[in-house]
């Protein structure tokens, strides 16, 4: 049992970008942790659902690699085409309409194809998931322009609820229903009675619920963590850090400075963090250049008077590396 799902692992790794040495060392890792749960006196069936199915553990590994390019199709191109219909999009918006910002709203179409078109086996459920942060997204930023960035806010509790209702229990969609009424409580609170920090106090609907009913796992299992090996717990830690900088940083410059509009872009420090510590030297630079240059183009559309019109030049950055690296 445990030889047929090291293997397993080990074949789901090959469809990525990874040397043997690094499928060695997961795989040694994984083996260890096999026996240290039979030791414990688990069987098998147990064993599996403690590590996670082949396809999990893979696909969680799978974030820090490059996966291996498939045979192209229809819905590949038009992800291929995307970045250059935007920036065509982008220009006729900028040049025709005088609206280079927010029309960089058109470049979140890139991610938005690879979710529609790329993962042709998921549900519409979890595409409609994996498109709520891009949905918020596009909401605040409008909200924003009329000057609602609070409560705009609001609109990103469409990712947990979007991932809520995703979930076939009871406690996904009631718990949706709590997010729901706890923004209505804060808005009633806020403009019926001026009063939006007593506003807040309704998230606790959520939270409590969440907790009582276990569908948030608040209390981290230790027990657990100290199975894992030591690399992989010190990733942990410092990713529960990198989130929980990102949004007290968010949260200091909002209130501080009125930074609501740009100082999201904090967040993009939570998938860069994976990069820069699991990622591959060579892969590194390429993988990270999205994230730069999307920083470059905002702090330069915002804080540059009129430099809308030319940040987009950033964008270049991405191939530029990816020709450096390949050169």
């Amino acid at each position: 049992m445990k030889k047929q799902y090291l293997d397993e692992i080990r074949v789901l790794l090959g469809r990525y970008v990874i040397t043997a040495a690094e499928i060695n060392d997961i795989i040694g890792d994984y083996d260890r942790l096999y026996e240290d749960g039979l030791a414990k006196g688990m069987n098998d069936e147990e064993v599996v659902a403690f590590l996670g199915k082949p396809e999990k553990v893979v696909r969680d590994l799978g974030d820090s690699y490059e996966r291996k390019p498939g045979k192209p199709n229809r819905q590949g191109k038009i992800i291929a085409l995307m970045p250059f219909l935007c920036v065509i999009a982008y220009f006729l918006i900028g040049f025709v309409g005088h609206a280079w910002h927010p029309g960089w709203l058109v470049f979140l179409a890139i991610p938005v194809s690879a979710i529609v078109f790329g993962h042709t086996g998921r549900g519409f459920a979890h595409k409609l998931t994996a498109l709520s942060p891009f949905i918020a997204v596009v909401a605040f930023i409008i909200l924003g322009e009329y000057g609602y960035w609070n409560p705009g806010w609001l609109v990103f509790l469409l990712i947990p609820m979007f991932g809520a209702l995703s979930d076939r229990s009871w406690k996904g969609k009631v718990f949706a229903l709590t997010l729901l009424l706890a923004a209505g409580g804060y808005l009633y609170c806020g403009y019926a009675l001026n009063s939006w920090g007593y506003g807040a106090l309704s998230f606790l609907l959520p939270l409590v619920f969440g907790a009582a009913t276990g569908f948030v796992d608040i209390v981290v299992d230790w027990k657990d963590y100290r199975k894992l090996p030591l690399a992989q717990r010190r990733f942990v830690l410092m990713m529960w850090f990198v989130v929980l900088a990102a949004a007290a940083t968010y949260v200091i410059l909002g209130f501080a400075l009125g930074w609501w509009g740009y100082a999201w872009l904090v967040f993009l420090v939570i998938p860069m963090y994976p990069i820069i510590a699991k990622g591959g030297v060579k892969n590194r630079i390429v993988a990270l250049s999205p994230f730069l240059a999307t920083i470059l183009f905002f702090l330069l559309g915002f804080l540059v008077p009129g430099a809308w019109a030319y940040a987009w030049i950033a964008f270049l950055l991405i191939p530029m590396t990816a020709i450096l690296k390949n050169a």
